[in-house]
């Protein structure tokens, strides 16, 4: 939804510079949004690699250790 201004933009510049793609606009359309949710959910898959290794890597310790501990006590 909060895609649609991205998208109406993005296709009225083309139509504006390439008037022949306007003629097809469904298959230029589906590539451009897949595109779209692939360049989006590609940043969104590297935001934490980028936002500091230390929180996720205690984060990732702890929790190794809560279940070997949970484990050790219940065996």
């Amino acid at each position: 939804m909060f895609s649609q201004p991205v998208f109406h933009m993005v296709e009225e510049a083309v139509g504006a510079r390439w008037p022949r793609v306007k003629a097809r606009p469904l298959p230029f359309r589906l590539g451009m949004r897949s595109a779209y949710v692939v360049g989006t959910t590609l940043v969104a898959c590297a935001m934490p690699f980028f936002s500091g290794a230390g929180p996720g890597q205690g984060g990732s310790k702890g929790w190794v250790q809560l279940v070997a501990r949970s484990l050790h006590a219940w065996a």
